[in-house]
């Protein structure tokens, strides 16, 4: 299949005049900054934030937990983004501020509802340990009292 001489020169033609509209940069007058990354442990403070809020009711045991290491991570965090500013993005600094405030909500719930579970457990075993006993020599077996 041979391709006609007309759409060959219109080609080079239209390739000619795409290259004449091409903007002109020069690489030496701006200036490049480097890219703009993500705070180190600022997703992981994000996702244990979260999951002290999902674990809270397990006990409260795994939100203290996750509570706890999602504050550390995001004062870490907080301290790496406030010491560079423009090394980092915007959203690193939503997703710090989210984990802080998750993982101090998951802590607060985890540790009021652990101290709501041992009082209920201390409640019920001295509830029914103190209305039983298991030597009552008073019971009377004639009157039933």
């Amino acid at each position: 299949m041979r391709i006609p001489k007309s759409l060959i020169s219109f080609t080079k033609q239209y390739i000619v005049n795409m290259e004449k509209d091409l903007p002109t940069v020069n690489i030496q007058d701006e200036t490049l900054e480097p890219p703009q990354k993500v705070t180190p442990n600022s997703i992981a403070a994000l996702i244990l934030g979260i999951s002290s809020l999902g674990t809270s009711f397990l006990y409260g045991i795994p939100g203290i937990i996750c509570g706890v290491i999602a504050l550390s991570l995001s004062a870490n965090a907080r301290r790496k983004y406030n010491s560079n500013p423009g090394a980092y993005t915007e959203g690193s600094l939503k997703m710090i501020n989210v984990g802080f405030k998750t993982g101090l909500i998951g802590l607060i719930l985890s540790i009021i509802l652990l101290v709501a579970f041992v009082s209920l457990f201390v409640w019920l075993f001295s509830s029914v340990s103190s209305g039983y006993d298991y030597y009552d020599y008073n019971y009377n077996y004639e009157y039933g009292y």
